[in-house]
């Protein structure tokens, strides 16, 4: 869970200018802060400090910092239960190019995903979506003060151009599970697979009073119609307190290269005390049952620094796990080649970075950081292409960033950088 912005979510276009009068006359009209002014109150990962000479990041749940008051939750199944409830939006009209996928002026909306289901030729989205200072866990499904995340789905297209249309619909999913309505939801990843069902992954979590974390989890929902309806799959963990965080969940789907099963695959960071690993979890039965989390980045020390955990799934059913170690500097890679049962020793090195511990402060919405956050996907050759972002000019001021784009070479697992795009800070939201 990292900094949220204010700011309602585009997909396709980031289109803000012409926007901004119609979200301050929205947030004016209904008890709710003004876009861009007031930050939303969850814990945020900024106090330094140096570890065998790395400046490295307090996670945010920091020995110091934890809650240990206890939530406990049934032994009860959640699967098949009302995973989301439609909500309808309010669009402006007059667009011709560029839609708003959620039409919710009155939440901040950020850290969106989108996953595209090319047999219906729906996009299926999700980001964070929140009431700052409002958030309720016994607000109702869909209403003011449900932060849970929200889902996004295109309409059916008629024509080559029907998707670039207004009438996205947007679900509220749900922050109940294991018999207990979380405060609030975020980090939400998107997957379709083989068969065409949906699932969202994303995390819950309760806050208490002084911000401090407690109760929290990752779950997972799905669709088996489109995103027309959501339903539960079964929770991955469950924690009843703080002194433990699941972080960044994200997840795949892919055939399993030995059972021939479709399975689920979920990536995470696991914040505890001062450490921080990347967990795993699968799932071979649409989420009925999930495997116990087990760590797959090979930490050696009590204080690793790892987060965006980042699976993919090669065309021979290979699985990969990417992710970014802050401490180290660099952008590492696991593999298991019998879906998830078994992972290597071992980590290889993708690329170095040149951040000074998590990430560089761009002047946004006060302190928000720009980090590496590594991406990845597979062509139908095996090919694997990561993008990140990095300092170009290290030691410099002002700081340059860069997005970099790597790819195996020669179907081994060695990469080479072979396009580089230049990002100013006033550049960052331009596409290429």
């Amino acid at each position: 869970m990292k900094r949220f912005v204010g700011c309602s979510v585009v997909f396709l276009a980031a289109v803000v200018s012409g926007r901004e009068a119609l979200l301050s006359t929205k947030a004016a009209t209904r008890d709710v802060p003004a876009q861009f002014t007031t930050l939303p109150t969850h814990t945020q990962m900024t106090e330094a400090m140096l570890i065998n000479g790395r400046i490295v990041y307090v996670p945010p749940v920091a020995s110091e910092k934890v809650s240990q008051e206890s939530q406990s939750f049934t032994a009860t199944s959640d699967f098949g239960g009302t995973g989301g409830v439609a909500v309808s939006g309010a669009c402006p009209s007059g667009e011709t190019t560029n839609f708003d996928a959620t039409c919710a002026f009155d939440s901040y909306q950020g850290e969106p995903m989108l996953a595209g289901d090319p047999s219906r030729g729906h996009l299926v989205g999700g980001e964070n979506d929140i009431y700052p200072g409002s958030c309720s866990a016994s607000a109702s499904p869909g209403t003011f003060g449900d932060c849970g995340i929200s889902s996004t789905v295109s309409p059916t297209p008629s024509s080559t151009t029907a998707i670039l249309d207004q009438n996205w619909q947007r679900f509220k999913l749900t922050r109940s599970w294991g018999g207990h309505t979380f405060l609030f939801g975020f980090d939400p990843s998107m997957t379709v697979d083989n068969s065409g069902n949906y699932f969202a992954a994303f995390g819950v979590a309760d806050v208490n009073n002084v911000g401090h974390l407690q109760a929290n989890g990752l779950a997972v929902v799905t669709s088996s119609n489109g995103g027309a309806s959501w339903t539960k799959t079964n929770p991955i963990v469950l924690n009843s307190n703080g002194s433990q965080f699941e972080d960044k969940p994200w997840i795949a789907s892919g055939v399993d290269p030995v059972t021939s099963t479709s399975n689920l695959y979920v990536a995470w960071t696991r914040d505890k005390g001062f450490n921080q690993l990347i967990m795993f979890s699968r799932s071979s039965d649409h989420g009925v049952t999930w495997t116990t989390p087990v760590s797959i980045n090979n930490g050696t020390s009590s204080f690793e620094r790892v987060l965006y955990a980042f699976p993919a799934v090669a065309p021979n059913g290979t699985l990969y796990v990417l992710w970014y170690d802050y401490a180290r500097q660099g952008i590492f890679m696991n593999k298991s080649t019998d879906g998830g049962v078994t992972w290597g020793t071992s980590n290889l090195s993708v690329a170095s970075t040149h951040f000074i511990g998590f990430g560089v402060d761009i002047g946004c919405n006060g302190t928000r950081s720009m980090t590496a956050a590594p991406q990845m996907a597979i062509g139908a050759d095996g090919t694997i292409y990561i993008a990140f972002a990095d300092v170009s000019n290290p030691g410099s001021s002002p700081t340059i960033l860069q997005i970099y784009i790597t790819k195996s070479l020669a179907h081994h697992l060695e990469f080479g950088l072979y396009y580089v795009r230049r990002c100013g800070r006033e550049q960052c939201n331009v596409g290429f």
